[in-house]
């Protein structure tokens, strides 16, 4: 919840890439893989050319 607050409220933050990689991580961890699936695509459609977008490419290969 921490992660998705901080993307509501600062949605221009240099940290929004890495906040909403860290919520797909957390669904992941919790097994809820649906959900962990949509916040990894999202980071790498929001923001591809980031760190983050990388992290979620290598996450994303996990499930398949």
């Amino acid at each position: 919840l921490i992660f998705k607050d901080l993307v509501r409220k600062y949605p221009k933050s240099e940290k929004t890439p890495d906040a909403t990689l860290k919520t797909g991580y957390s669904y992941y961890s919790l097994y809820e893989l649906n959900r962990a699936h949509h916040y990894l695509k999202l980071v790498i459609t929001k923001y591809p050319f980031s760190p983050a977008a990388q992290s979620a490419r290598s996450k994303i290969g996990d499930f398949e």
